[in-house]
């Protein structure tokens, strides 16, 4: 599967250029930043809780028709889970993830009015690096080796669903939750990256 969705990867991201070569007229440029909201599902999960990361990058926008455009992007976001190992919230031990990646959201954009648009489509991430952070009492121990980004998988892919709102001035608002579709662990289990992008956008 994996395979799979890179080689499907490869081919939206060659049509997105190839659409934007054809619609140069059309195409605008923006930069996007805001927090994220993500944790990790799947086997042996059971306590696991959000983490608030951060994104930020740029993007393309490309107009095929009155209402509809593309919006390929490149973002660095950070992505993991907060896991309380002794009783839950509270408890004196906390295990959090901290991953950061190299998304490539691929976006068709719908514009329902001049002020709301809606958004969904697919995005291949590539690890860039990885932290795992313990939390005892008030001291904090934080993990960057090599063997923590070797039980990560190299590549995720995660579907797409948004909805925005355009403030004016090129400024825009925009909420997507991501579902990843690609077990991110190498070293055993079947985890999945989930979150949420509050993003606020400017396009030039």
């Amino acid at each position: 599967m994996p395979d799979i969705l890179k080689n499907l990867s490869a081919l939206l991201i060659f049509f997105v250029l190839f659409t934007s070569s054809l619609n140069a007229q059309d195409t605008s440029f923006g930069i996007r930043v805001g927090p994220s909201f993500t944790t990790v599902s799947g086997e042996f999960i059971d306590r696991n809780s959000f983490i608030v990361g951060y994104h930020a990058g740029g993007y393309v926008n490309i107009r095929i028709s009155e209402h509809m455009s593309i919006e390929p992007g490149l973002q660095w976001a950070t992505k993991g889970a907060s896991n309380d190992l002794l009783g839950g919230p509270g408890g004196p031990v906390e295990l959090r993830s901290r991953n950061s990646y190299l998304d490539i959201p691929i976006l068709l954009k719908y514009d329902a009015s001049k002020s709301v648009f809606f958004l969904i489509g697919a995005q291949p991430s590539f690890l860039l690096n990885s932290a795992m952070i313990i939390r005892v009492d008030e001291g904090k121990t934080v993990d960057k080796s090599k063997s923590i980004k070797d039980s990560y998988n190299d590549f995720d892919f995660a579907g797409l669903i948004g909805l925005g709102f355009n403030l004016g001035l090129g400024i825009n608002l925009q909420l997507n939750y991501e579902h990843g579709l690609v077990n991110i662990r190498a070293d055993g289990g079947s985890n999945f990256n989930r979150g949420f992008k509050f993003s606020l956008g400017k396009t030039f």
